[in-house]
């Protein structure tokens, strides 16, 4: 949907070329090795971005590979308990995992989002759990609603279509404030966990070394195609569209690299 948008606006063909596999890195590698003339552009992650640098010991890119160019849209994590599990809320649950050590949960991979998410909240929270990585979420949300996964953590999208069936709670999610989509999930800042935010992103980027006038045209198109009103209506629940300027993604890109690079390390966290 945004490709059609920026077609629209420039008056040119946007082809939206997919390359699956190793976690993005093979994207990544094609974008950074692309041309410096403001033709090809990348799709990227944040765990692309900001996390693949701290865990691979060798990367066919660099994150300074990179011009930014906008965030097409954020995405909140949320941390959910079967129902076999005591403690109600947040607070309870906590209570429980401190005299139960040792208690599962599960993640769609190891140096996800989910992971480090959980990795930050167990050193918070000073509790000591067992990560067991899944391939993808939907296997998980089996397991949780069975009553066999203790604590889920990942995108709210997964989760909603099994809101009502009382068979797991949504301890929290991880925005600043509550989400418009799901009013009645607590975040983790509201019960305490203060400071306790985290988001996974998308974003857009060219070649480093395209020409500033051509990173500065793409960024003045990506804007309104990200707040088309054809984009925003394609959006799921827990998406938050929200495009940037050049100069914030920025920012936003140094800043997770610092804070993930130093949990990542503290945490020992490694892909074996």
């Amino acid at each position: 949907m945004v490709a059609e948008q920026m077609r629209l606006a420039l008056g040119v063909p946007v082809v939206f070329d997919n390359r699956p596999g190793a976690g993005g890195l093979i994207a990544a590698e094609a974008v950074a090795r692309a041309p410096k003339d403001g033709l090809t552009l990348g799709w990227l992650t944040s765990s692309i971005l900001t996390i693949n640098p701290h865990i691979y010991p060798s990367l066919p890119y660099r994150p300074e590979d990179f011009a930014p160019l906008s965030v097409t849209y954020r995405g909140p994590l949320v941390l959910a308990a079967a129902r076999t599990l005591p403690g109600g809320d947040l607070r309870g649950t906590v209570a429980t995992l401190r005299t139960q050590r040792g208690l599962a949960y599960a993640t769609a991979g190891i140096a996800t989002s989910p992971h480090l998410m959980m990795e930050m909240f167990q050193s918070e929270m000073g509790v000591e759990l067992v990560h067991l990585p899944f391939r993808g979420e939907q296997p998980i949300v089996t397991e949780l609603l069975a009553g066999r996964v203790p604590l889920f953590a990942g995108s709210l999208a997964t989760l909603l279509p099994h809101l009502d069936s009382g068979t797991f709670r949504v301890l929290a999610i991880s925005t600043p404030e509550r989400l418009a989509a799901a009013p009645g999930i607590p975040t983790f800042v509201e019960q305490g966990v203060s400071g306790f935010v985290w988001r996974y992103w998308h974003g857009m980027v060219a070649p480093v070394g395209t020409p500033e006038p051509m990173l500065q045209r793409l960024s003045e198109v990506l804007t309104p195609a990200i707040r088309s009103e054809a984009v925003q209506a394609r959006a799921m629940a827990d998406m938050q569209v929200e495009p940037t300027t050049r100069e914030e993604f920025a920012a936003l890109i140094g800043r997770d690299l610092d804070t993930y690079g130093r949990l990542i390390r503290s945490r020992g966290i490694t892909l074996n």
